[in-house]
Parts: structure tokens; sequence; C-alpha cells
């Protein structure tokens, strides 16, 4: 596997005269993964500044096209000097491949039906195709095959390679004259190297239909020469006469798709899917899968098993390898959260050691002071202080200052761990008189004394004595 920009890159899935179709993954950095196919150009081909040009010409130009039958146009990329095409992953072999995985059974009409108005609807789909300004842009497949026709386990078939095939040709017709193609499916005007139209794909069209109905193409079985001889001068043959039960109707569209002359065949994709579909009834989708299954079910299975090994090895990539920091989506950073008890008491002490230091608001500024405290024993093992109201320990009342002034000058007891060796000079603590009863909740025990927490009366009435 390797990493291209957003995208994984596992094994192929076919190799052709231009480039090698591999599995690929597009991954987010939020977690998002979507299967796709990444065509990589060859080498050669994309050292070619022309053909770069006119590929990516074409490509963007292609991408306009939205429709079911069309497999889209995801990205076009350029890495390390290396062209890649990223386009829809769909789950099923090429038309060519089912129809040679069949050849022990002819395909039932239904599906010839379905698979030849899919195909022809996604022509038609390119051929309409504007441009943001509403003018045509004049796409013409060129390379119509059933190589270039995916059937989906959907049962949708989809054409694909749009404007890649016209930007071969047109890049090897500038450096040597030859016209580039598959004979077998080119139509008249296209091998003669004359400009051509939609109804290319017409005649390309009639001659993939001819070939599901009867097993082969009408003028292949020989040279790149002797197919194109026969293709000028030869008039097409009748599918019926190597098929006998092919119905009257769509051997005449056969014929009629293969005119050798344009103006004679039908004048769009969509006229001719019509009348396939007037002349036999397609298949549902669910029986064109039904049907794909039972003639290729080793494909799934070994698609199945090359899926598998991308997920794992996508599973198994270490996070600094693939550059990508994946999240389960929805997650997010949890902010640190301090024990409650440990926030609680802090929070309590604070308080003492405010109200230790200032005189209550209710009080005269005359009033006694609070001892000036040393600093805080270590706390005995137990629940924190300011979460309970523990009854005070056995001490002696405490010893009154001379004076506010030295109360509000008294040093802050330690709100942290205390040391563990305090300061010789330091006095002895004070310590508040026993209640005779529990003192409220609103009453802490800290810094050497009792301390009121709140105004509540309860706290001004019934916290120990000499409590500030």
């Amino acid at each position: 596997m390797r990493r291209v920009q957003r995208y994984e890159v596992h094994d192929a899935l076919a190799s052709g005269g231009m480039a090698t179709v591999h599995l690929g993954r597009l991954v987010s950095e939020v977690g998002f993964a979507k299967l796709v196919a990444v065509k990589v150009m060859h080498a050669q081909l994309a050292a070619d500044p022309e053909f770069r040009a006119m590929f990516l010409d074409e490509a963007r130009t292609v991408s306009r096209i939205r429709h079911p039958n069309v497999v889209a146009t995801l990205d076009i990329l350029e890495d390390g000097g290396e062209l890649f095409l990223v386009t829809e992953y769909v789950h099923g072999p090429s038309l060519s491949f089912a129809l040679r995985a069949s050849r022990t059974s002819a395909m039932p009409f239904g599906v010839v039906s379905r698979v030849a108005c899919d195909m022809l609807e996604g022509l038609h789909a390119a051929h309409e195709a504007r441009a943001e300004s509403g003018m045509p842009l004049g796409i013409v497949h060129r390379d119509v095959s059933p190589h270039n026709v995916l059937v989906g386990a959907d049962g949708v078939s989809r054409v694909m390679d749009f404007g890649i095939a016209v930007a071969a040709d047109r890049s090897h017709a500038t450096k040597t004259g030859e016209v580039k193609g598959k004979a077998a499916y080119m139509a008249p005007e296209q091998a003669r190297g004359e400009r051509v139209d939609r109804r290319a794909d017409v005649y390309a069209a009639g001659t993939v239909l001819y070939q599901l109905l009867s097993g082969r193409t009408p003028f292949g079985g020989g040279t790149f020469t002797e197919t194109l001889s026969r293709l000028l001068l030869e008039p097409a043959p009748s599918p019926a006469a190597l098929r006998g039960d092919v119905p009257f109707e769509l051997d005449a569209i056969v014929l009629r798709a293969l005119s050798k002359e344009p103006s004679e065949r039908f004048a769009t994709a969509r006229e001719m899917a019509e009348a396939i579909a007037s002349a036999v009834a397609p298949s549902s989708a669910h029986e064109v899968a039904a049907w794909l299954r039972s003639a290729t079910g080793d494909f799934f299975a070994e698609r199945d098993a090359l899926l598998a090994r991308a997920s794992s090895s996508a599973a198994a990539l270490p996070a600094k390898e693939s550059e990508v920091t994946v999240r389960e989506p929805g997650s997010r950073a949890r902010p640190r959260r301090w024990p409650v008890a440990l926030a609680l008491g802090v929070a309590g002490l604070a308080g003492a050691a405010a109200l230790a230091i200032r005189p209550h608001a209710s009080e005269p500024r005359s009033s006694p002071a609070a001892p000036v405290a040393s600093p805080m024993p270590p706390p005995e093992p137990g629940p924190p202080p300011s979460l309970v109201a523990a009854a005070a320990p056995e001490a002696s009342a405490p010893a009154p200052s001379a004076s506010a002034e030295a109360r509000r000058k008294a040093p802050t007891p330690a709100l942290g761990r205390p040391s563990a060796k305090p300061p010789a000079a330091a006095s002895a603590p004070a310590a508040a008189a026993t209640p005779s009863s529990p003192p409220p909740k609103c009453c802490l025990f800290a810094a050497g004394a009792w301390q009121r927490l709140s105004l509540r009366p309860d706290c001004l009435d019934n916290c120990p004595p000499g409590t500030p």
C-alpha cells in the first residue's frame, strides 16, 4: 500500500495500455473513509507534456457528467510527476469479463436489454453535457466497448473512461498520424480519421449489443488491418444468423446502429435505448444482479478478499506512517478534571483563610481579632474538613490579639501542602473550645481555630466561642 495525499492506494484491479487501476480509499482527518478507484497513468505517458495537458483538460471536462450510468470522476492528482485519476468504485466486473465468464450459457434477452439501455443512457448523458455557460461540451467517448462498461453488484451498468481515450488518441495521432482505438468497435468514419460526433458512439454501442446477443463482434476475428478492411467494405452481418432465437426487432435495431452512413443510424443514444426497451422488456436491477452473481461468482469471491486485505492493512498502518490521525466520529478531547473532594477541600481552605485575615462585615472595627496562626499542621487521615463538619478536638479557648490592625496584618495561612517543619518563631496553634453540641456545617476548624464560612444566623449563634 502507498499513500498519495488523502488516498490510500492498494492492490491493482486491472491494467491496460494507458494506466493501471488500483483499489483506493479516501481517508479524511475526521475518520471518514470511502472506497474509490485510483487510475495511475503509466510513466511514459505521464512524462509527455502534450498528453498531460490534454488528459487534464479532458478529465476536467468529463467531471461535469453526473448520471447513475456513468462512473463519476472524483479527483485528479499529481504527485511526484505521476498523474492519478480518482473515480467512483464499482463493486462488479467489466462487461467483457462477464461475457467471458458466461460463454457456456447465452445472456438472457431481458438482461441484454437492461445492460444495453444502461450503457446507452450513460452515453446520452455524456453527449448532452454542457458547460456552466450552457454551451454543449461535445463529448464523444470514441472507445465504447465491453471493457469500458462495468456491471455492478447492484445490477446497474455504468460507462467509464470518458475523455481519456480521446486524449490518448490525439497525442498518438499528433506524433505518428496513426488512428488509435479498438478496431472491432470503431465506426467507419473514425477508422478513416474523419471528424466524429455522438453517432460514432451509437455505432460502437450497436457492436456491443451484437456481441451481447451472439457472443462475438460483427467484424472481429483477424488482425487490426483485416478488421478495419471488413468494417469499411462489408455490410454488417445479422446477429440472428448466429443465434436463431434473437427477436426480429432486436436484430433490426442492431443492423440500423451498424449502418456505414451516420445519418442512417439512430440520431441519439437515447433513441436507440427506447427502441431496445420497446422490443424487449428490460430485466430489473435485481434480476441483473442475480444473473451476474451466478455467472461470475469467483470474481466476487476474489474481490471480497481483496477488500478485506485493504481494510486490514489500513487498520494496521501506524498513525505516523499514514500521516493522518483518525479519531472515532464524534470524539473530542476531554478536559482534565480534579477529584471533587480535593477541589472542594481547596475551596474550603481558601474561604477559611480569607475570613481569618479580614474582619466580618457585621462586626465593629474594634472587635477582638483572631490570633495569628502558625502554619497549618498536617491533617489527620479521614474525610476532608471541607466536606464534613466534624466535632472540634479538645482544646483551650483562643487567646485574643491586641487589635484589629494586627489581625489585618497577620500572615495568610498556607493553602497548599504545609511545610514539614514550621518556623522556629511560630507560636503553638491556638485551638477553639469544644461546643456543647456539634457546630453547624458552616463552621470549619482551620488554621488552628474555628472559622465562620457564612453569615447565616446559626453560624453567628452556634459556632464555638472565639470564632472570628
